[in-house]
């Protein structure tokens, strides 16, 4: 999934000792704080991690279990990138071929946007994944307006997450929106 073997053996010991620093798992691991700092960013990066708002920061791992997903997620989203890509390549190569070799104005370019299947996916994600609470601000403009999934509020209710959201006044002064 992307996890390199020095990141697996910081997270691990993470997952054993809560709350070290640098230092700590410079001297835990008897690797030099290069090549300790960088991993614990990649990992940070990839959902793994995280640390506290010290001075001197105190790194924690995310559990097993969010910690997979995110790493899954991360995973869904490149092979999607590379999709994307890939159609991108096919109109522009089709364009090129239709015009017969006309070239494309100086100007033109072409602009990548997020599908509202991609941002649904990751919102229903977030849902599946919360442990403790689920926070929100809901404002215009609405980026999801449909999710093809049961409702993931109410499981996060089941499941006993706690569930609080701030919406904005102009949403829910909209027809039909309460």
């Amino acid at each position: 999934m992307g996890v390199s073997p020095v990141e697996e053996r910081i997270y691990r010991l993470l997952l054993r000792c809560e709350g070290l620093g640098v230092s700590n798992l410079v001297s835990r691991l008897g690797l030099s704080g290069r090549s300790v700092v960088k991993p614990l960013q990649a990992l940070e990066s990839k959902g793994m991690v995280t640390h506290s708002p010290d001075r001197t920061r105190r790194y924690f791992a995310v559990p097993p279990d969010i910690a997979m997903e995110a790493l899954i997620e991360s995973s869904q989203r490149s092979e999607e990138d590379r999709q994307r890509k890939a159609r991108a390549a096919i109109a522009e190569l089709t364009t090129r071929v239709n015009a017969r070799g006309r070239t494309h104005a100086s100007g033109e370019r072409l602009v990548e946007i997020l599908s509202p299947e991609a941002t649904a996916q990751m919102f229903a994600q977030m849902h599946r994944t919360a442990q403790s609470e689920m926070l929100s601000l809901t404002r215009l403009p609405m980026l999801i307006s449909n999710i093809d999934e049961p409702d993931h509020l109410f499981q996060c209710l089941e499941r006993g997450i706690r569930c609080r959201a701030l919406i904005d006044g102009d949403l829910l002064n909209m027809p039909g929106w309460l």
